[in-house]
């Protein structure tokens, strides 16, 4: 009897694994993409990765996928996951925008069906040239070639090459990249493309196939669909799952405001040469979102995932205050030990920015790196915690802190620049106290220099952008205020470019920003030093400088409307 029920046992087993792909312990999520015409899309590609892997302020897809898939004819897809967890699913569409989604799944064995309403690429109105780059050029963007623009509207590439298929990418010239926030600048258009792909770095890419190898790629943008709808993207969840469905819909929408207000905003520019300020615009949602998630009677996992939204716009845009009030109410939804901010894992560290006090700053990113169970969430309060001791040059605070985020976290990969900025042997190079180091760059648009000791006598803003950094274009208004308040005060600014052509930077300034102050021109040979001297790893970065050459201010106190807030704090 013994053997029978082993034998039984065994039979069962096998009947298990031999039954249909749904596992016992699975979530499956099926639905159709549509487009902005509410037909299926012709092609997507869909990758689910961990919430922790990147971030929502993020539509990168080069992270290590969970699952990845394309759609079946007619926009279909369907996917499982075999754990609950806190997921994004990322869309890369053909002649549509990129769209990220957040996924907090709580339930086993669980359907989810839905359909997605794709937004339009906005903003092709805008754009009067194109560039290319593909498999000749080993896909780098910095090489893309211009199409040539034919007297009917569509742009043209021609092109010899070794193997009788040709993979490409559209996309825009890196000069109008600021037209493009918060957008990809690959476009993810069809052209006379045979298919389409996913590449190695995670884009979307268009194939040819020419025996004679000589290829011609027609791009014509009119074809597609720009009518862009108030309500896309959304999701709509078909069966009982809706507050996912609000937690989707809930992000999409600060999407759509972003989008929105910045075609609103180039729309006005282009018409009156005037910017115009959309910050009450803003505020509305801003409340809309704090409403939600201060409300007790609604679920949990909406009211966190509200709080979320908030704090994510607080870091979108700088003059969006989330004040020291605020912030209780943030972290009794969202506390230190809330596997939910893995959705925002960078927040941990931007919801200390309101907070004067800095022991109160050290405490809060400490319960973080104490009590959070994901592991990039507390990697992140920990170098955050050791920025800080290098910022305020305490030397052995910064060696201690130092040598535990290496040995806790030296891993994970989004700490990869602290742990290279943060070395204790270089800690005291670019602090608060120490005199700037030694500079002489062109000056734009003329054959003469600007040097350190030019600037001698004054307080100057010295801040390191490029006409393709978003983060440095938004800076430029907090910029325009201080100059036209402090300008004949002893003050001056002196904005230095690593935009690969003077031009480029011209036609900002024509555009855009005037930038009436000094600007200075980094050549391409040049780079590297100016990297090295001035410990640059990613744009804007500035120093505010005083009238004896020394640091005053660095790091986060310039940045966004920070930069207002120290200057007038020093100078007055």
């Amino acid at each position: 009897m013994k053997y029978i029920s082993i034998t039984f046992g065994l039979l069962m087993c096998w009947q298990i694994l031999l039954l249909p792909s749904k596992s016992f312990c699975s979530i499956t999520i099926s639905g159709v993409i549509y487009g902005a015409n509410e037909k299926p899309v012709e092609f997507a590609n869909l990758t689910v990765v961990d919430a922790d892997d990147g971030s929502l302020s993020e539509d990168a897809i080069s992270y290590s996928p969970v699952k990845k898939i394309n759609t079946e004819k007619d926009g279909i897809f369907q996917f499982q996951l075999e754990t609950p967890g806190n997921y994004r699913l990322i869309i890369l569409p053909l002649n549509h925008e990129i769209t990220s989604i957040p996924l907090p799944l709580q339930n086993d064995n669980d359907e989810i069906k839905m359909k997605i309403f794709l937004a339009p690429i906005g903003y092709l109105d805008l754009l009067t040239e194109f560039n290319i780059y593909g498999n000749w050029n080993n896909f780098q963007f910095t090489a893309s070639e211009k199409m040539k623009k034919q007297a009917n509207g569509t742009f043209i590439f021609e092109k010899e090459y070794t193997s009788d298929t040709l993979s490409y990418i559209i996309t825009i010239p890196i000069e109008l990249m600021y037209l493009t926030f918060p957008r990809s600048n690959n476009l993810n258009v069809s052209s006379n493309a045979g298919f389409y792909s996913i590449n190695n770095y995670g884009a979307l890419t268009s194939q040819i196939i020419s025996r004679d190898r000589h290829f011609k790629i027609i791009f014509d943008p009119s074809k597609i669909i720009q009518h862009r709808k108030e309500q896309l993207p959304k999701v709509i969840i078909e069966n009982n799952h809706q507050d996912l469905g609000r937690i989707i819909n809930l992000y999409l929408e600060y999407h759509r405001k972003l989008i929105d207000l910045s075609k609103k905003y180039w729309d006005h520019k282009t018409k009156y040469d005037e910017e115009i300020d959309y910050k009450n615009e803003l505020v509305s949602y801003y409340k809309y979102m704090e409403d939600i998630f201060l409300e007790e009677n609604e679920p949990l996992i909406v009211r966190q995932s509200a709080a979320v939204y908030r704090l994510l716009s607080f870091m979108s845009h700088s003059d969006a205050d989330v004040d020291s009030i605020m912030i209780p109410n943030i972290l009794e939804i969202l506390p230190f030990n809330s596997n939910f901010w893995s959705f925002l894992p960078e927040g941990v560290s931007a919801i200390t920015r309101s907070y004067k006090n800095i022991n109160m700053k050290k405490q809060l990113l400490r319960n973080f790196e104490e009590q959070n169970p994901v592991k990039k969430v507390r990697a992140i309060a920990l170098a955050s915690l050791t920025h800080m001791a290098q910022y305020y040059n305490e030397k052995d605070k910064l060696i201690e802190l130092y040598n535990e985020l290496k040995s806790k976290y030296g891993d994970v990969k989004e700490i990869e620049f602290e742990l290279k900025i943060s070395k204790p042997d270089i800690s005291s190079d670019l602090c608060v106290g120490i005199i700037l180091p030694e500079f002489k760059l062109k000056l734009l648009n003329v054959d003469k220099v600007i040097t350190n000791n030019d600037l001698i006598g004054k307080y100057y803003l010295i801040d390191f952008w490029s006409t393709w950094c978003s983060g440095c274009v938004a800076s430029i208004k907090y910029l325009q205020n201080l100059y036209e308040k402090y300008k004949d005060k002893n003050f001056t600014i002196l904005s230095v470019s690593f935009d690969n052509k003077e031009k480029t930077i011209n036609k900002f300034q024509e555009e855009k920003y005037r930038m009436p102050w000094i600007n200075a021109f980094v050549g391409r040979e040049n780079h590297q030093k100016i990297y090295k001297d001035f410990e640059i790893l990613s744009l804007p970065k500035a120093f505010l400088v005083d009238p004896d050459g020394k640091i005053v201010a660095g790091s986060d106190e310039l940045m966004g409307e920070n930069i207002v807030k120290t200057v007038d704090r020093i100078l007055k």
